[in-house]
């Protein structure tokens, strides 16, 4: 198991959204991860949690990683999930649902860095710390 205390994100574009009421960099939340059995050399987990948003609206989310060990201390893989709080003119449920590249930096036997790239029509990078139990 894994507190995650999300994060911080990095937005590699403006809008007019954002540059009206800029981005919202500092995305503090909780999740939760359970890691799962594995399929063969790949390690597969499922994580819900929230946060505030990068539109300062709290999103909730539930998602299923599934991520290939390229060292010890380096895997990379993809998430697949379910986020809320990004309503938009072309969301107007404000659900979106799609896979994510991550890649996670084992930092020591207890503590995950989890950096997450949001290949939306210009990327932004989100990262949160995973604490293990």
């Amino acid at each position: 198991m894994e507190l995650n205390i999300n994060g911080l994100s990095k937005h590699f574009y403006k809008t007019k959204r954002s540059e009206r009421e800029g981005w919202n960099e500092v995305n503090h939340g909780l999740g939760l991860t359970c890691q799962l059995s594995g399929l063969g050399r790949w390690d597969d987990e499922v994580e819900a949690g929230y946060y505030s948003n990068s539109h300062f609206v709290q999103s909730n989310y539930i998602a299923y990683g599934l991520y290939y060990p390229l060292t010890d201390w380096i895997s990379a893989g993809v998430r697949t999930g379910i986020v809320s709080g990004y309503k938009t003119v072309w969301v107007p449920s404000g659900i979106n649902v799609g896979p994510v590249p991550t890649v996670k930096l084992k930092l020591s036997e207890r503590y995950t860095l989890n950096l997450t790239l949001i290949p939306k029509d210009h990327a932004f990078l989100f990262v949160n710390l995973g604490i293990g139990f």
